[in-house]
């Protein structure tokens, strides 16, 4: 089992006040896998996503993906994380 995820950066860095919200749009920027684990239960499988310097958001769709021996890796719907300021 490994997760894949789809990293998305804003346009650029936001510089409206706190209190208003940017509307820059997400854009892709990356992809990443976490390593591939053997469990048998609930399990943390941490991953990590570089970032870009021209932008201050990013936000990831995650998916989860069974390794499976000769065949296409069956895979869940995705789930899209909040935007995280970094």
């Amino acid at each position: 089992m490994y997760t894949s995820t789809d990293n998305y950066v804003n346009a650029g860095v936001c510089l409206a006040p706190k209190y208003l919200s940017c509307t820059q749009k997400y854009y892709y920027y990356s992809n990443m896998q976490s390593s591939h684990i053997n469990a048998e239960a609930w399990t943390v499988a941490p991953s990590k996503a570089p970032v870009t310097p021209t932008a201050d958001y990013a936000r990831g769709y995650i998916q989860v993906k069974l390794d499976v021996p000769w065949r296409i890796d069956p895979e869940s719907g995705y789930s899209l994380t909040n935007g995280v300021p970094y």
